[in-house]
């Protein structure tokens, strides 16, 4: 949307039509919520002034259309997706559901975050609060702000969390981490050895050198009971497997980007997310026993 794509909706139903293609709405029945960079295709072929503008209006437009097919199933509906918690809420809830959580901290006051710093044993890192909605310029590398490393520089330079609040976090010593992709009852697990780093998202290497994983069945439990308060049939959950073995528990991502994980590692997760658009497997939420997979899926 919107070029390619024409869209009508009415209160008695709707329709999408291509250059060839009629779709008469009340024949979709699935929907897969995977990426919404809403109008980016097209947003350079209109006045930069009114590009802001256009978004909005085709945002609504998909989201009306998305609540215009209750009958379909959502991997996953907006109402869960709306109602994600925040980072630090995040962290609450995994520890509910038995998962070990990092120390943490997100503030934008100066004299908490050094006392936070200052009171933890070892070194901290430090993250946005929303990494996915900070782009960046970075000549040959990614638009996003990476996961760093709390420098003695950043250290002496905190007033600016004053006007940006940051996540803060103690640095998990690791031996291994892990990508857990959640389709319905199944849990795929890659992992890959950091070798030291921050943010594996910043080294190619690491991210085609994922490996499969059997994950500990109490861990892969306690990640179905989070992923089902969070009312998510999708997601991908990233851990830290410690040199102790201790598995400690970093954040949910309802935007599940597996195709890098699923090439190096041959896991079947694009089989077993079109076993769940196509009704080859229900939905776990739709009342199937939760039973967690181990890394073959």
């Amino acid at each position: 949307m919107p070029l390619g794509v024409g869209l009508s909706l009415t209160p008695e139903g709707g329709t999408l039509q291509t250059e060839d293609t009629v779709i008469d709405l009340a024949q979709v029945d699935a929907v897969w919520m995977r990426h919404t960079d809403v109008a980016a295709g097209v947003r350079h072929l209109v006045d930069p002034a009114h590009a802001a503008a256009m978004r909005v209006q085709t945002t609504a437009a998909l989201w009306d259309l998305v609540d215009c097919l209750p009958h379909a199933d959502h991997f996953d509906r907006l109402a869960a997706l709306r109602t994600v918690p925040g980072p630090v809420a995040m962290l609450r809830w995994a520890r509910d559901a038995g998962l070990a959580v990092p120390r943490t901290l997100a503030s934008s006051d100066p004299t908490a975050v050094a006392a936070f710093i200052d009171g933890t044993p070892g070194p901290t890192i430090q993250k946005m609060l929303d990494s996915s909605a900070s782009r960046v310029p970075r000549p040959g590398g990614a638009d996003f702000l990476p996961t760093l490393r709390t420098t003695a520089r950043d250290r002496a330079r905190l007033d600016r969390v004053a006007v940006c609040p940051m996540v803060f976090q103690e640095e998990v010593p690791k031996q291994h981490e892990l990508r857990v992709t959640v389709v319905g009852d199944r849990l795929f697990t890659a992992a890959i050895d950091p070798r030291g780093t921050v943010d594996w998202r910043q080294h190619p290497e690491l991210v085609r050198s994922f490996t499969p994983w059997r994950l500990d069945p109490a861990v892969g439990h306690a990640i179905l009971r989070l992923m089902d308060r969070l009312g998510l049939e999708l997601g991908t959950v990233d851990l830290i497997v410690r040199p102790d073995g201790r598995h400690v528990f970093l954040e949910v991502n309802t935007v599940s980007f597996f195709d890098f994980v699923e090439e190096p590692t041959r896991l079947p997760i694009s089989e077993a997310v079109a076993d769940l658009l196509t009704g080859q497997r229900r939905p776990r939420l739709a009342g199937a026993t939760p039973t967690p997979t181990r890394a073959a899926g």
